[in-house]
């Protein structure tokens, strides 16, 4: 169905997060969209939400992931920008934590975190909007929208 309006997915995520308030979870928006320009349309506006911190890790390195983590890790909502199927270490060891309820989560570099009470964190992933040949870690996240259930 791909991003039919440009706030498709903000309002999309709005209504996600007041569907699960402030769980302490993990959720996901998946959308496929071919036209590059939509896509950066939308997440912009999604960027420009004030009570959201938004992190595109579309594209980085391990390291890099783990550094953009860092500086919104105390934020109360993390939205999360990846692109299936690369999805960087960090990403799946925050997915695990979460999921499997830690209180704080080591991203691959030896250095745990502790987990801000009542974070809830979603995962946009850009370019992925069915489950077919998922990466196991997206898998094991339970609460999703895809961009045809957003309208």
């Amino acid at each position: 169905m791909g991003l039919q309006r440009s706030d498709l997915l903000k309002d999309g995520i709005t209504r996600l997060l007041e569907d699960v308030g402030p769980l302490n979870t993990i959720s996901g928006v998946g959308f496929l969209e071919a036209d590059r320009a939509k896509v950066e349309d939308s997440l912009a506006r999604v960027r420009a939400v004030e009570d959201w911190t938004y992190v595109d890790l579309r594209g980085c390195s391990s390291t890099e992931c783990s550094s953009r983590l860092d500086a919104a890790w105390n934020a109360s909502v993390m939205v999360l920008a990846i692109r299936p199927p690369e999805i960087p270490v960090p990403i799946s060891l925050l997915i695990r934590g979460v999921v499997d309820r830690k209180t704080s989560i080591d991203l691959g570099d030896g250095r745990p975190r502790h987990r801000t009470p009542n974070q809830s964190i979603v995962i946009l992933t850009d370019g992925f909007n069915r489950f077919a040949n998922a990466a196991v870690d997206l898998e094991r996240i339970s609460i999703w929208q895809m961009d045809w259930q957003l309208e």
